[in-house]
């Protein structure tokens, strides 16, 4: 039963966004994102941008024979110059930092709890969990290893089996694609 409840708890809910699971990470963030997109498909955004500020274009003021020219140029607009548009984008951003910090459990928050925008918590997490590209590069070649010798296990079930084998599949195993003259071309 804590297992079933455990299962509930990482892969959310209509409200409440999934909980990271160290180990899970690659699931959680594939959930985190079809989460974050059925509120509103451009909170997804904030996850590779930095916040929403709305900004006005300043034109172009030509110099004179006082003053040098100055070229047109964006400033942030006045709170109370915003649209209706430039409101809801600004609440997007935000929104998005409390559910990512709401699906962070508190021994892994520690170590994002320094980051001011969703961008660089959700940069934090993959550099922090997923490693640098070194460390994804020796993952990814042991994950082709357990593909390519992977079997039963003495008194694993079936449904057990095929469980561990689907999850080689977030290895990103390369395609195998059969070409003229019979041989084997790897697509990575």
């Amino acid at each position: 039963m804590a297992n079933t409840a455990n299962s509930f708890m990482s892969s959310g809910s209509q409200s409440k966004p999934p909980t990271l699971v160290k180990e899970e990470y690659p699931q959680w963030k594939v959930r985190m994102v079809s989460f974050l997109e059925r509120i509103d498909p451009r909170i997804c955004e904030f996850l590779y941008n930095p916040p929403y500020v709305p900004m006005n274009l300043i034109p172009r003021v030509p110099a004179t024979k006082t003053t040098p020219e100055i070229p047109k140029h964006l400033e942030p607009k006045e709170v109370t110059n915003w649209s209706e548009e430039d409101k809801i984008m600004y609440d997007l951003g935000h929104k998005c930092k409390r559910l990512l910090i709401i699906a962070i459990p508190h021994d892994i928050f520690k170590s994002v709890d320094h980051c001011y925008m969703s961008k660089d918590i959700w940069a934090e997490l993959e550099r922090k969990i997923e490693g640098g590209r070194k460390t994804l590069k020796n993952n990814r070649a042991v994950c082709i290893n357990e593909y390519h010798t992977f079997k039963a296990l003495e008194g694993e079930s079936l449904s057990d089996t095929y469980s561990r084998f689907n999850m080689l599949g977030f290895c990103e195993i390369p395609r195998i694609k059969l070409t003229r003259g019979s041989s084997w071309i790897f697509e990575t």
